[in-house]
């Protein structure tokens, strides 16, 4: 989705998040599709009339009218407002006051649920948006109907095609990303693990300044027994080219110095269907001053389960049996 140039000031200063911002955006676009006037389609409609009108559906007509001669049931086109497109707006209007306590958000939905046209329920799924088509009428809805998919569909992202960006407009998908993985590893770490999340130290200060710089790894798995440490970050969107940012592999250095660390891994989503983990080993280079030669790898792990409609539930176990187990098996000390 697209916010243009002109509704800039109005995402900045109206409303206090994104998805309010997005919500004010679609009700003034409904506003504006109501003072323009909605679409009219054709469509067929099969009820009883007192004249005849349109195809006679005889079964129909023995059955509903034997004792109501004066009626006649029957299929006929009718040009009305009660399509499709605006059966979608009305919809996402609907829920509007269920997402939001902004006083006027609720009060312009109400608004427009009482000037909008009495139109049919419709059960809103992602092929319904697929199936829709946008011509010289339709084309002011695009803008509309593409908020209105967002709201009705529920935030649901698409995360083995990568196609639906909805969820990544409401959250940081970074600091998603970061909190499922440490709740998974919190629920495979038995006895034996510690899970630290986003530990922090002290790497720099200055007493002329009274300034200080922290660092803090996303999370530190550390073996009760040995007190051995894995430091893992967690990072959304892989790399084109599949090599880490020098600014990562840096920042994962001064982890592995800090926290005394083998292995440091940057951990990226992967969406193959239930294949596991997949590690990529790379270390730094040793030299006299630190003879000491750590790792810092690039992991990529399933998200999917086999049949790819529900999350894996063995991912804390795969980061933490072929990968933890990576530095329990080194032979150097730190």
């Amino acid at each position: 989705m697209q916010t243009w140039s002109h509704q800039k000031s109005f995402l900045q200063f109206k409303y206090n998040c994104i998805l309010e911002a997005y919500l004010g955006i679609f009700l003034n676009e409904c506003k504006q599709l109501l003072r323009l006037g909605l679409i009219k389609k054709y469509r067929k409609e099969e009820k009883n009339h007192y004249a005849l009108k349109g195809k006679l559906l005889f079964n129909q007509q023995v059955r509903r009218n034997l004792v109501h001669q004066e009626r006649f049931y029957t299929r006929h086109s009718v040009y009305d407002k009660n399509n499709v497109y605006n059966r979608i707006l009305a919809m996402a209007v609907q829920v509007i006051p269920k997402l939001t306590t902004n006083p006027s958000l609720i009060e312009a939905a109400n608004q427009l649920l009482f000037d909008f046209p009495e139109v049919d329920h419709l059960n809103a799924y992602a092929k319904l948006f697929e199936r829709l088509t946008f011509d010289r009428k339709t084309e002011p809805y695009r803008e509309a109907i593409s908020i209105a998919a967002m709201l009705l569909l529920n935030y649901r992202p698409d995360i083995s095609t990568g196609n639906n960006h909805i969820l990544a407009l409401l959250f940081d998908m970074n600091d998603l990303w970061e909190e499922f993985i440490y709740r998974q590893l919190l629920m495979a770490a038995g006895d034996e693990w510690e899970i630290g999340y986003q530990n922090r130290r002290t790497f720099w200060e200055s007493t002329t300044l009274g300034e200080t710089k922290i660092i803090k790894p996303d999370l530190v798995i550390r073996h009760r027994t040995s007190c051995k440490k894995v430091i893992a970050d967690t990072k959304w969107k892989m790399p084109d080219d599949g090599i880490p940012a020098d600014a990562d592999l840096k920042q994962m250095f001064a982890y592995n110095e800090y926290w005394q660390s083998d292995l440091a891994i940057l951990l990226y989503p992967s969406a193959a269907f239930d294949k596991g983990l997949t590690y990529k080993s790379g270390s730094f280079k040793a030299t006299k001053a630190r003879p000491i030669r750590h790792e810092c790898g690039v992991a990529r792990v399933s998200v999917l389960n086999k049949s790819g409609s529900n999350l894996s539930k063995k991912i804390g176990h795969s980061i933490i049996s072929e990968l933890v187990s990576r530095a329990m098996n080194k032979n150097g000390k730190r």
